[in-house]
């Protein structure tokens, strides 16, 4: 089998991307240049060392390193290797070239080292195959497919592999292509993307094959028609009626399709431009489906009528984007697309993140955030190394920020340890960010729970939220203790600032060695966590409940239960008219309570309560990844979102290796879509509470319907049950919640 792959772009998972180009294929073998850099910092290459300038050559059956000077060969690996056949380590020079077992073309394609090809195509003689970004095939001109036995067992296999099914591209001789339809049926009926290229004769027969009761195609979400080869210069208008036609019969089986996209179109007159859209708008209020791209080329001598053109046609259909720019030849290119105009978001205060968090983070911003909301983002690094580099100036920059426009998100951080202070080798250990957050804005933390149907809670009768509030200042986390090294007596002073009071009590006598704890809080900080929970409790619409110990701790606890039991009268007519109330209950007991309920109320909690309890409800609901963090201040007016759970240091120590990782990025998303929805509140901003109503929605309704992480699929049928075929891995999930969000906004 000879081929020719004409350009491939590989991209590897820290985001270094490669061209290569002319590369051959010979019998089974495939050779091609590696670039210098590409082999130093590619994962499976980094101690090839003298060998920077080899080839590598990748048959069906495995792999082999080749080397151009003295000292670049290496003897056959022996024992197994590492991930996908990589060799574990380095042999000695002058050995024989190594075959890695494993490591097919196929293989290849979903490689532990590669993220993605942009772009390869694979040319065998007369008739090509294309992969792009892994995830998407085409068949171009495939003139004698069923003569060509070794090639057909091919396909199959790199349909399976490779996702290929997310998009298929048909292109001419498609009869030929469906001669051997069963290879291709189990993998083209979740199709979410088809395109049809051709004759208006090719169109009919892939029309008939479609029809077929062997063949059927749904859940396509994409039709692309591309006409270069029906429309030509001078010859539009001959063939409009025909064109038109047929799309319309392609309609009739597609009615669940949300876009079209036409490409390659060419005329020659304006009046061709205003009948095209004029029967565009005739389908679009016919089907209900938009033509989300449009490419066309006409002289360049029309680029003023085309202008006029797009102002008249944006006075009537305002959602249209066009772009006018020159092109070779003569030729005026016309782009239009059809796209809701961007939400104006306001002032949002952004802060970045550690390890994996910070790679999923960006990816949701430029994914499912900034594609639809413009936003005057205030950027704050907060990751570690930038705040040892400011020493941790940024932090209470961030902070400040966040009181100043009232609404932030933030990414999950780094809270250094003394491994992590020798790993970065940091000026010092830094305290936690959201401490230093806290102690400055102040307020309370709550936690909810994202309630998906499908993921079972440890607590079956959970069945509503429970939201947990954290009083998030003082206490143990505030505290001064130490060792007590011998006998003695321990006591505890306190000074008014004026000198007039002294306070001193002994606490204990002790025998020998021990350890004590003074901690402390504040009248004005127990106040604003009465307020928050109160106008949280109203703002959700369910009962609140604060838990203490008073019973033990009388005055340190009962004064968390007077200052409550003070404030509650502010908001009392306003609980009843909503039909909840409040109450105070013992810790023990609460705990109790909430373990039989079916949830739905909001649960007040001291510090240290409120950390462990958080994590408790957070794991009865399921998963720690489906747990949401907002910490809203006193003033009612100021919120920071963030997901409840940390960096994901194991995955991205995965992703650093090139390995594969499924990472849950729902709590990261809700973080920004809670963030968002307060902005909205404070702005009366009705369009951007609906984005973050469809985004929350989109997550939910994606996982329901079977698309997870491997942490849910874990939760779903237990750790012993679950195959790869039964999650996406991190960026699948990304790109399937992007998909779903498209067709949730296009929909509105």
């Amino acid at each position: 089998m000879n081929c020719q792959i004409a350009e491939a772009i590989v991209t590897f998972r820290d985001g270094r991307t490669h061209q290569l180009d002319n590369v051959f294929v010979r019998g089974n073998k495939i050779r091609f240049m590696i670039l210098p850099d590409m082999l130093k910092n590619a994962p499976m290459f980094k101690n090839i060392g003298r060998a920077q300038k080899g080839a590598i050559g990748m048959g069906l059956g495995g792999v082999e390193v080749r080397g151009r000077g003295r000292g670049t060969a290496f003897r056959r690996p022996t024992g197994r290797g590492g991930p996908m056949g990589a060799p574990r380590g380095v042999a000695k020079p002058g050995g024989a070239p190594p075959a890695f077992r494993g490591l097919s073309m196929i293989k290849l394609m979903q490689s532990w080292y590669v993220l993605s090809w942009k772009k390869a195509v694979f040319q065998f003689q007369d008739r090509s195959f294309l992969f792009s970004r892994a995830d998407r095939c085409s068949l171009r001109y495939l003139k004698g497919i069923e003569d060509d036995g070794k090639f057909l067992r091919l396909l199959p296999a790199i349909t399976e592999r490779c996702a290929v099914s997310q998009y298929f591209k048909l292109e001419p001789v498609a009869d030929r292509i469906f001669n051997s339809y069963p290879l291709f049926k189990s993998h083209l009926v979740q199709c979410t993307t088809f395109l049809f290229f051709g004759t208006s004769e090719n169109l009919k027969v892939e029309l008939e094959i479609l029809n077929s009761t062997e063949f059927q195609l749904i859940g396509c979400d994409h039709l692309i028609v591309d006409t270069k080869p029906i429309i030509g210069l001078g010859n539009y208008r001959k063939v409009e009626k025909l064109e038109f036609r047929v799309l319309r019969e392609i309609l009739i089986e597609f009615e669940s399709s949300s876009n079209l996209v036409f490409e390659h179109l060419i005329v020659e007159t304006m009046t061709d431009i205003e009948i095209f859209f004029e029967k565009l708008v005739e389908l679009r209020d016919e089907f209900r489906v938009f033509p989300c791209q449009i490419t066309m080329k006409l002289p360049k001598s029309k680029i003023g009528e085309i202008a006029r053109f797009a102002r008249r046609l944006l006075k009537t259909d305002p959602y249209t984007i066009m772009h006018v720019k020159n092109e070779k030849d003569g030729f005026a290119g016309l782009s239009a697309s059809r796209m809701s105009p961007k939400i104006q978001g306001g002032d949002v205060v952004e802060m970045q993140g550690d390890e994996m968090t910070r790679i999923i983070w960006d990816l949701i911003k430029e994914k499912l955030i900034l594609p639809y909301v413009d936003l005057n983002l205030h950027f704050f690094d907060l990751g570690i190394e930038h705040r040892d580099a400011t020493n941790d100036q940024v932090t209470i920059d961030a902070a400040n920020a966040t009181l100043k426009y009232n609404v932030a998100v933030k990414c999950a951080t780094i809270t250094p340890d003394e491994a992590r202070v020798e790993e970065f080798k940091l000026k010092k250990m830094w305290k936690s960010p959201n401490g230093t957050i806290r102690n400055i804005l102040g307020g309370t933390v709550f936690r909810e729970p994202i309630i998906v149907k499908n993921v079972p809670r440890l607590v079956n009768t959970w069945t509503k939220p429970i939201i947990l509030g954290r009083h998030a200042h003082a206490d143990q986390y505030k505290a001064t203790d130490f060792v007590v090294p011998s006998a003695g007596k321990l006591e505890i002073k306190f000074v008014s600032a004026d000198g007039a009071t002294t306070i001193q009590e002994t606490v204990y006598d002790f025998k020998g060695p021990g350890v004590s704890l003074s901690m402390y809080n504040t009248d004005e900080s127990i106040r604003d966590f009465a307020h928050a929970s109160f106008k949280y409790a109203l703002q959700r619409k369910y009962p609140l409940y604060l838990s203490t110990k008073n019973t033990i701790l009388k005055k340190y606890d009962g004064r968390f239960k007077d200052i409550f039991a003070e404030i509650y009268p502010q908001y009392e007519a306003e609980f009843k008219a909503a039909g909840i109330w409040y109450e105070h209950r013992l810790i023990d007991d609460m705990v109790a309570q909430a373990m039989k309920s079916d949830g739905g109320f909001v649960w007040a909690c001291k510090n240290y309560d409120g950390d462990v309890q958080s994590d408790s409800v957070a794991q009865g609901y399921g998963s720690l990844g489906l747990m949401t963090s907002v910490l809203v201040c006193p003033d009612g007016k100021t919120v920071e979102a963030e997901a409840a759970h940390g960096t994901v240091t194991r995955h991205y120590r995965q992703h650093q290796k090139g390995q594969e990782t499924s990472t849950n990025p729902i709590a990261s998303i809700f973080a920004w879509t809670r963030g968002l929805a307060h902005r909205a509140k404070l702005d009366n901003n009705a369009a951007l509470a609906k984005f973050a109503e469809n985004l929350e929605a989109t997550c939910i309704e994606t996982m329901e319907a079977g698309f997870l992480t491997k942490d849910l699929a874990i939760c779903i049928k237990g750790l012993a049950n679950v195959t790869r075929s039964d999650y996406l891995n991190t960026f699948e999930f990304l790109d399937k919640l992007a998909e779903n969000l498209a067709k949730k906004q296009q929909s509105q």
